[in-house]
């Protein structure tokens, strides 16, 4: 650990926060939990910070399965949509990576906005992401981005098959689709995996039924990757 340079860690220390602070939230809850609703803000912003570091993780996934669109992401016009945006760090963490980056996030919680807003602006980053307050499967663009994400770990099923078709609208040419999706990957962290959709008001999917998700949306080449021991598998699409 002492190795590791403090910006790789930060995303550690921010699932640990979050994971002890929306832990409390649920053992302090007396009438249930109703699906990602919280609007503490600090669950908000750890959960946030988590994704900071996400870019990696895309960065090592899309260089082997979709070089070009490394190279896509590069680009002065290129685009980026982050459905679902929370707080809005992940996008943070793209458009530091990727200079040229412009994006628009969307997200139902006013809350998560207020705090994105404010993330933005420490950040110097506001002139570069939209944000919007809506659902994912609102989207009305078309042909407007080059990379989608669809966190379906906090979208109820039902909305799922809606929010891939329209994001498949919402692609340029060539562009993808990553779905990230609760999928366990032994036995053992089955149970885990279902308790989370439980309370964050997503669909614990798992690899089988994200890729058929997919190709009913009209995607027709799917690239999954997990690591060893994860419950969250990424699957890009085109």
């Amino acid at each position: 650990i002492a190795s590791i340079p403090a910006a790789e860690l930060a995303p550690v220390l921010a699932l640990i926060r979050a994971e002890l602070l929306f832990g409390g939230h649920i053992l302090g809850e007396t009438t249930g939990i109703q699906g990602w609703q919280d609007r503490d803000p600090d669950v908000l912003q750890s959960f946030g910070e988590v994704s900071h570091g996400f870019w990696r993780g895309f960065e090592q996934l899309a260089a082997m399965a979709a070089p070009d669109l490394l190279h896509r992401l590069e680009a002065a016009d290129a685009r980026f949509l982050d459905i679902g945006t929370g707080v809005g760090w992940l996008a943070i963490g793209m458009l530091q990576r990727f200079p040229d980056l412009t994006a628009v996030g969307i997200e139902p919680l006013a809350a998560a906005l207020q705090l994105a807003r404010t993330n933005l602006a420490a950040t110097g980053l506001s002139a570069r992401m939209e944000l919007r307050e809506g659902l994912g499967q609102d989207l009305a663009d078309r042909t407007a981005f080059d990379l989608v994400f669809v966190p379906s770990a906090f979208i109820p099923a039902m909305a799922l098959p809606q929010i891939l078709s329209r994001a498949r609208a919402a692609l340029r040419p060539g562009g993808r689709v990553l779905l990230a999706a609760l999928a366990a990957s032994d036995p053992q962290s089955a149970a885990l995996v279902a308790f989370r959709a439980a309370v964050w008001g997503g669909t614990d999917l798992g690899h089988d039924r994200a890729r058929q998700m997919l190709e009913t949306a009209g995607f027709t080449r799917i690239d999954l990757r997990q690591n060893p021991g994860g419950y969250i598998a990424f699957l890009l699409a085109s």
